[in-house]
């Protein structure tokens, strides 16, 4: 793995099909840094793909990665104007994060400003960490304004803010911050989860509005902090601090802390 220790840094990267930066898994090693881009989209009509701001799945052989102070959403340089709107049945994530079992970081980024306009609508990932290890501390997902939050239309999809998935070690997650993943939809069933972990340190993370609804009729399952234990997976979790009320919802299912287990 020869291609290592690049820098993609204070770029605007917009109106891209699918994906804004992309290392791909051909030839790359570890040590890469990317910092301090903007990534939005202001196409007309919406985009219907799916869509990553960030997509880095170099592999397991990729160590010393740094993903730090990028802007994913609106139509402007650090999520500014009007949100990023897609109007597809497809997936829409921030930050999609593949690289080896050690010594990756991805640290004080903003995700925000984002609509998935659609009835049809997939879900909506803030920041994924796949089948590798990484610190994962100081992001922001969302906004105190709702509207200037996540927000998405789906009736049968998900809205989640960080997603630890079959780390090959401990992930650390730690000190970011999860506001308003707001769901619009006008009937169905949708879900929104602030952090999804199978094996983390989940510490000092704050997270308030998660599932918010803006309409009455859907019946949302709305979950803080989500624990997978089924494979015997480890998770720590400590000083967090969780506020949600399902916002407009009739009859929403509401858990600050959900551990699964199958033993």
């Amino acid at each position: 793995n020869q291609n290592k220790n690049n820098t993609i840094k204070a770029n605007n990267i917009y109106n891209f099909t699918s994906i804004g930066i992309f290392v791909t898994a051909n030839g790359n090693g570890g040590e890469w840094v990317i910092t301090k881009n903007s990534i939005y989209d202001l196409q007309s009509p919406a985009a219907t793909s799916l869509q990553r701001g960030i997509s880095f799945v170099a592999g397991y052989l990729s160590f010393g990665n740094y993903i730090t102070e990028n802007f994913i959403g609106g139509q402007g340089p650090q999520c500014s104007g009007l949100p990023w709107n897609n109007e597809g049945s497809n997936d829409v994530y921030g930050i999609y994060f593949k690289g080896g079992w050690a010594s990756n970081y991805i640290n004080n980024n903003t995700i925000k400003n984002i609509h998935l306009s659609s009835g049809l609508a997939g879900s909506f990932y803030g920041l994924v960490v796949q089948e590798c290890q990484s610190y994962v501390t100081g992001n922001t997902i969302g906004d105190p304004d709702v509207y200037n939050s996540i927000r998405s239309a789906t009736a049968n999809g998900s809205l989640e803010g960080i997603r630890i998935q079959a780390p090959s070690s401990t992930c650390n997650v730690d000190g970011n911050r999860i506001y308003n993943l707001a769901l619009t939809a006008y009937s169905g069933y949708p879900d929104a989860t602030g952090i999804f972990s199978d094996n983390a340190h989940v510490h000092n993370n704050l997270m308030y509005g998660v599932g918010y609804c803006l309409q009455s009729p859907i019946t949302p399952y709305i979950v803080g902090i989500y624990l997978n234990t089924s494979a015997g997976y480890l998770n720590e979790v400590f000083n967090n601090s969780v506020s949600l009320d399902g916002g407009f919802a009739a009859d929403p299912s509401i858990y600050g802390i959900y551990e699964y287990g199958s033993w």
